[in-house]
């Protein structure tokens, strides 16, 4: 009796093993496949993203085209001519010219970022122009800016 207890008990185990690896192995086929889900869901998530940014990007190089186109309208059309005269001096046309110059060449520096090289352009203003209020500087600036090709090989003419 004690042998044949002991074989069911084996027989019993044996089955019970084998349900129970059974029973593992599905709940892993389980898990892989919601894992592989999951994995597939996250990589349209990255790609709708990445997507959103590449629109973003262009839709942000597409305004700030035209911003720049705007201003170049602005300057050609004589919008900043009309400024009241305490806010450009005599020698206006000068310091634009000047700032042309500049801007033509600090445009030529590799591998500097544009607020850099506005930056030193306008650092020479001020120690060209000291007395000269520090607005007309920037503007100068802004107005070279306008005008100045964005691909150039000539000095920009005012």
């Amino acid at each position: 009796m004690r042998k044949r207890i002991k074989a069911w008990l084996a027989a019993l185990g044996a089955y019970l093993a084998r349900e129970e690896i059974a029973g593992l192995n599905r709940l892993v086929g389980i898990l892989r496949r919601q894992l592989a889900l999951d994995h597939q869901e996250i990589n349209e998530q990255d790609a709708q993203i990445v997507a959103l940014l590449d629109s973003s990007a262009e839709a942000a190089s597409e305004a700030m085209d035209l911003h720049a186109e705007i201003d170049r309208l602005l300057v050609r059309e004589g919008f900043y001519s009309n400024l009241p005269d305490i806010a450009w001096p005599p020698d206006g046309q000068v310091i634009v010219g000047m700032a042309a110059s500049l801007c033509h060449a600090v445009d030529k520096t590799p591998d500097v970022s544009g607020e850099f090289k506005r930056h030193q352009v306008y650092a020479r203003l001020i120690k060209l122009y000291p007395n000269a209020p520090r607005r007309v500087l920037s503007l100068a600036i802004e107005l070279a800016l306008a005008n100045l090709p964005k691909c150039s090989t000539s000095t920009p003419s005012l």
